[in-house]
């Protein structure tokens, strides 16, 4: 890697959701992102991935951002007039954490798990789950702190065969970690990455935990995995 790369790779500045609560079954916000998210690019804001829970009516818009204020414009100018719009959350996401996952895996799904903690064990909580490595075919995929609210301390996000795999595997990881209150575990139905690979290298790659050394063709690969790897 040479060092003018290097250069762009010093961090990224603040990671935030756009929590985007729509009416049951409108496709508006979901549709609205896939199709403008290009024109939301600034100097300011980097689009990174996109989810969709269609049991919860909640589009998930997660960037890269200066600040607060910049995301505020993005929010004021292309989302709060979309007449599907109930309501829209901004959520830091604090110290994320993503897990590199191997390409060549089965089909599985997305789920997003919300952790109730003790404050007293916030960190120790987060330590532990930062190390979480892949048990059969659930992946942990990123974490982070939120302190969103009294549902939510943190946020972590897995790929699973299905729901009663999850849960049994969550047991087995979460329930026995001191501190942890309440598990939520939520459907996420459709995932796409909006960054470019250069994009998501600048970003993602500087707090991405790899299992081994990894080759650039693995790296490839896993970035190509539009709609499971993000």
């Amino acid at each position: 890697m040479d060092s003018g790369f290097e250069k762009t790779l010093e961090g990224y500045k603040v990671m935030y959701q756009a929590r985007i609560h729509v009416e049951k079954g409108s496709d508006d916000v979901w549709e609205y992102i896939l199709t403008n998210y290009e024109d939301m690019k600034t100097d300011n804001i980097t689009p990174l991935f996109v989810t969709r829970s269609v049991s919860d009516g909640v589009t998930t818009f997660i960037v890269d951002a200066k600040d607060a204020d910049s995301l505020s414009e993005v929010i004021f100018e292309h989302f709060s007039k979309i007449e599907s719009v109930q309501n829209i959350n901004v959520v830091s996401m604090m110290k994320p954490i993503f897990f590199a996952i191997p390409p060549d895996r089965e089909k599985l799904n997305r789920y997003t798990v919300s952790i109730k903690c003790k404050p007293s064990e916030y960190e120790s909580v987060y330590d532990k789950i930062a190390e979480l490595r892949p048990s059969g075919n659930t992946y942990p995929t990123y974490t982070a702190i939120t302190l969103q609210d009294d549902k939510q301390d943190i946020l972590l996000s897995l790929l699973s065969p299905s729901m009663s795999t999850l849960e049994e595997d969550l047991k087995e990881w979460l329930t026995p970690i001191e501190g942890v209150i309440n598990i939520n575990v939520s459907p996420v139905s459709a995932t796409r990455k909006l960054a470019t690979r250069f994009e998501w290298k600048r970003t993602i790659h500087p707090i991405t935990v790899w299992e081994s050394l990894t080759s650039r063709d693995y790296e490839d690969k896993v970035y190509q995995d539009v709609n499971q790897g993000c």
